[in-house]
């Protein structure tokens, strides 16, 4: 392997420890991990990983609340990503755009950048993003009286063998929020629907929701942010 190629799987390592640390909760060890990934892959000009650690940056930035700069770095590796044909990581950070838009509480600008993400996602059939994105519209749902349907969407993605940890982390986030909002005897009938439902049809039925809801409806406190 050149050194080039020692300093993409040095990145990768970086990112990797980065991740960890960030779903221990430990969001200035990731940072740092990711901050130094960035360096690395700047170091060789490897431009893709340059976009990743960047967006990485801004999920870190998210995670600590420091919105402004999430939208910031996240907008800039959308742009990337955009520029370098990367359609796929560009519909996740379009789903990171719409988890920023709900923590300020902008919902609809959350419907306008997961609409755009689900779209993205739904024609590349990417199951795992799919997910990450139904637990953001899972919110907007709770936001129009829908929280029953939001309980399905949760109970799905927890129960999908590609879960990945960042989908489980925030699946259940949603989900203790609605378990405290929920009669038990909903929940368990939104658990059970949740059981005839799949990824993809569910993410085509989502992707028509957001396109036709009445964004006047999303307003207010979600109670799941």
């Amino acid at each position: 392997m050149d050194a080039i190629g020692n300093k993409i799987v040095v990145g990768n390592c970086l990112e990797g420890l980065g991740d960890m640390a960030i779903h221990m909760g430990e969001y200035r060890e990731g940072e740092a991990y990711h901050l130094e990934a960035l360096r690395v892959r700047r170091s060789i000009g490897h431009q893709v990983g340059i976009a990743t650690s960047i967006a990485d940056l801004g999920t870190i930035a998210l995670f600590m609340c420091n919105y402004e700069l999430a939208r910031e770095r996240c907008q800039e590796a959308l742009e990337a990503f955009q520029d370098f044909g990367e359609q796929v990581l560009a519909g996740y950070v379009l789903g990171k755009l719409g988890d920023i838009a709900i923590a300020v509480g902008d919902l609809q600008e959350a419907r306008s950048m997961y609409h755009s993400a689900m779209e993205i996602e739904v024609d590349s059939q990417h199951i795992p993003l799919c997910m990450n994105i139904l637990t953001g519209v899972a919110t907007l749902l709770v936001s129009a009286g829908e929280s029953p349907l939001a309980m399905e969407l949760v109970a799905l993605v927890q129960n999908h063998p590609q879960i990945g940890p960042e989908a489980q982390l925030r699946a259940k986030k949603v989900f203790d929020k609605l378990k405290a909002k929920l009669p038990p005897d909903i929940i368990k009938e939104a658990q059970q629907r949740s059981q005839e439902r799949e990824i993809l049809s569910t993410a085509e039925e989502m992707l028509d929701w957001l396109e036709n809801v009445d964004l006047e409806k999303l307003v207010g406190d979600t109670g799941v942010s």
